[in-house]
């Protein structure tokens, strides 16, 4: 099924498909790495505020397999990875024989708990699309032993600059996790040592820093753009308890207190470090809460769950290393590995209930499930359909049952059109407001971004009608006999296809063009509460649809030269005027990924431009771009043709800038004796500045 050619469905990886598509058939011909993307959210920036490590892999790969086949190796990649990093790791940290074979089978133990889904790590959690953490959780376990080695033996700079590097490009919780972890090997009662870990802890970082900038500079720079998601501790201590000693784990826990215990009495500082690492993950666990209300960006995006599975590993690996303390007093230490691997294997096969029932439905793929053929139908009209986005009705059952996932849709820009609802929440600038009227046209719906939207709107297609011509959605696909039923009978919508089960119907109000003239004049607020004046503006007063907000903190005279209506002492939306516009004008438009092209004879005039705002964004032909609400683009034509373009930033710049002087000084370091012999003197505190 791996290797078949199928596209691979199943929990959040069906949405995660379409990264992986677009980076193999838009961004590494384009020789970029980062983007914009059209395809969820009214466009966002693709691997700006999500993980690309893993999708670069697949683009790479898929330049010599099929991408669905590249896509699924990468699926894979982290639960193929933890039993050599956990074995390598230990080799790092100098265990003999049979122990980082232990730490090996000890893995698999963790892979295959079933217990949990959706925190990371585990082959359910990496099934249902938490793959790039489930590779950076195994990274990480080879950082411990390569970190350990190489700043107690002052080696392995340019190894472990690398490796963080991979780890910074595979997922953020574990990166801050596990340099906060590495602090701990600065301890020691030697100052001189101390000054020499600082500065091998430097440089390290320092390297790591510089080849992951390109990526790193501008997501933190950014990073007031993205969308935090959070994940609440349970409510009662019963359960929290649960989650931190499962069931399933406890004979595994049992044996990491007794290594710790072991391993503090014979001071082994490989164990006592590993259960500081235990206990940092654990404490981080129960501060995520306040950490999320810190107001610091990476913070605001720690998840709680997100920290149990790595005292698992923890706990795995703190098992293995105290049974190589008893195991140094036994005959015939050939035999533990066997005996261990039969019993592992026997405890992971006797467990395992649903994992291959899982791995089965992923990778069979879209074309093995029942409505296969529906949906490719429906994405075969849609690619004949006129512009203009495509949304879809919310029904977890019937996608889940039908098409695998729950989230199928969300698959929509692979096989047709753009859609609005996807994946990669951290990078959804307007997702608030999409989730928000996503309730309007589903009866069910699972509103996800409640906290940000405070709630989500009720069922109400007439004020969908308004919100889904903003957001330029031409085409609605209906499951449901309800919502079926309610779309025939408004004379708005009209069913374009209706072949099977999945119908298709057409908002008529308007033409699906992306960039149109903008009906009332835009009022200008002064105000630092953007975010939440615009989504009252879009949840409470769907009368002032057509009066788009631009809302800045400071209101510049030449600000003041542009607009008409100009709020500086903002109260309520009640000040807002309806000003309509009485002359008439045009545009055309071409519409590629990252520009469009406008011929106009809007000249002064305001056009909303329905496509997410990101200050990337570049436009000729006007002054500037305007976020405008809900978070669109609106610019003001000064000529007939205009290009809006999506370009770099001068935080892009200087972080393409470090990750090439990166990359420049780990070829002089791996090429040149004089230059390692200049760092390790460095370290070794023989240079004096």
């Amino acid at each position: 099924m791996v290797f078949s050619d199928t596209s691979t469905g199943g929990g959040d990886t069906v949405g995660y498909y379409y990264m992986s598509h677009y980076i193999h058939e838009y961004l590494i011909p384009k020789g970029k790495l980062l983007g914009w993307a059209p395809g969820w959210f009214a466009g966002f920036p693709i691997f700006q505020f999500y993980f690309p490590l893993s999708f670069i892999i697949s683009g790479i790969l898929s330049l010599l397999i099929p991408v669905h086949v590249a896509f699924k190796i990468i699926t894979m990649l982290g639960v193929l990875l933890l039993p050599f990093c956990s074995f390598f790791s230990f080799k790092f940290m100098k265990y003999k024989f049979p122990v980082p074979i232990i730490a090996a089978m000890f893995s698999l133990v963790f892979l295959f708990l079933e217990h949990y889904s959706m925190w990371g790590g585990n082959i359910p959690s990496t099934l249902a699309g938490e793959f790039s953490q489930g590779l950076s959780l195994s990274l990480m376990v080879l950082f411990f032993g390569s970190f350990y080695r190489g700043i107690k033996d002052k080696k392995y700079i340019i190894f472990n600059g690398i490796l963080f590097a991979l780890i910074v490009l595979s997922h953020g919780v574990i990166t801050a996790y596990t340099f906060i972890s590495s602090i701990f090997l600065l301890v020691t009662s030697d100052k001189k040592e101390f000054i020499s870990r600082i500065k091998y802890f430097f440089l390290v970082y320092a390297l790591a820093g510089m080849l992951s900038a390109f990526y790193l500079v501008p997501m933190i720079l950014k990073s007031s753009y993205s969308i935090p998601h959070f994940w609440f501790l349970p409510n009662s201590f019963s359960e929290i308890m649960k989650m931190i000693f499962p069931p399933s784990f406890r004979f595994m826990q049992i044996l990491a207190l007794f290594g710790i215990f072991i391993g503090i009495k014979k001071k082994d500082k490989r164990i006592i470090y590993l259960t500081l690492c235990l206990l940092t993950s654990i404490a981080i666990y129960f501060l995520t809460p306040t950490l999320n209300n810190l107001e610091i960006p990476i913070f605001e995006h720690f998840m709680s769950v997100k920290f149990i599975p790595i005292s698992y590993i923890c706990e795995f690996l703190i098992a293995a290393a105290g049974l190589s303390i008893i195991i140094k007093k036994m005959n015939g230490t050939w035999l533990i590995p066997i005996i261990l691997f039969m019993l592992t294997t026997y405890y992971v096969s006797s467990a395992s209930s649903y994992i291959s029932f899982w791995i089965k439905w992923n990778y069979s793929g879209f074309e093995s499930k029942p409505m296969w053929e529906s949906w490719q139908k429906v994405n075969d009209f849609l690619n004949n359909a006129g512009p203009g986005r495509v949304e879809f009705e919310y029904e977890d059952k019937k996608h889940d049952s039908g098409l695998g996932s729950s989230r199928a849709a969300e698959a929509f820009p692979v096989f047709s059109k753009s859609t609005l609802i996807g994946t990669n929440f951290q990078s959804a600038y307007n997702g608030p407001y999409i989730y928000a009227m996503e309730c309007e046209y589903s009866k069910k719906c699972p509103c996800p971004l409640y906290l940000l939207s405070d709630g989500c709107l009720p069922y109400n297609l007439t004020n969908a009608k308004e919100h889904l011509e903003l957001f330029n959605v031409k085409y609605l696909m209906a499951v449901t006999e309800d919502v079926k039923s309610d779309l025939t009978e408004d004379s708005d919508f009209e069913m374009v296809y209706g072949a099977d089960e999945l119908e298709v119907y057409e908002l008529t109000t308007h033409d699906g063009s992306y960039v149109v003239p903008i009906e009332n004049k835009p009022a200008l607020i002064q105000s630092d509460e953007w975010r939440e004046i615009t989504l009252e503006w879009f949840k409470e007063r769907i009368d002032l649809v057509d009066t788009p907000l631009v809302i800045k903190e400071k209101i510049t005279p030449e600000d003041e030269k542009v607009f008409e209506q100009i709020i500086y002492d903002y109260q309520n939306l009640n000040q807002i005027q309806e000003i309509p516009y009485t002359d008439t004008c045009s545009v055309n438009e071409e519409v590629e990924n990252e520009e469009i092209r406008i011929t106009t004879d809007c000249i002064g005039r305001p056009l909303l431009v329905k496509i997410s705002y990101f200050p990337n964004w570049k436009v000729e032909g006007a002054e500037r771009v305007y976020r405008v609400s809900p978070a669109f683009m609106m610019i003001i034509p000064e000529q007939e043709n205009v290009r809006l373009y999506y370009g770099k930033t001068w935080g892009n710049c200087l972080g393409i800038f470090a990750s090439i002087i990166g990359v420049i000084l780990v070829l002089i370091l791996i090429f040149s004796k004089e230059a390692r012999k200049i760092v390790q003197a460095l370290i070794e505190d023989k240079i004096k500045f």
